[in-house]
């Protein structure tokens, strides 16, 4: 199981979705699964900015696609400040 825990953060880190849906398929097969790519996408970036272990610019990036998309995210309140610093649009004058 540590195997295919260790197989899933791969996934979610290089945010293959094709990959994560695989593994979920055998891993959480008891669960309810996505009925095509793009619902197991939106689950993908949901769980991006829900996971303390992975980079905060991966989470921020999963973030602004959900938001863009009208999905919600699940990135911390606490790290929005840290998403606005870290993507701050900076304008020369």
């Amino acid at each position: 199981m540590a195997d295919a825990a260790s197989a899933f953060h791969q996934a979610l880190v290089a945010g293959d979705v094709a990959r994560c849906r695989k593994i979920w398929a055998v891993v959480g097969s008891h669960l309810p699964q996505p009925k095509n790519l793009g619902e197991a996408e939106v689950i993908m970036h949901r769980a991006r900015t829900e996971a303390d272990n992975i980079s905060l610019p991966k989470r921020v990036y999963s973030q602004d696609w959900l938001v863009e998309r009208y999905y919600r995210s699940g990135l911390p309140d606490e790290l929005k400040p840290k998403r606005d610093q870290l993507f701050q649009l900076k304008v020369a004058f």
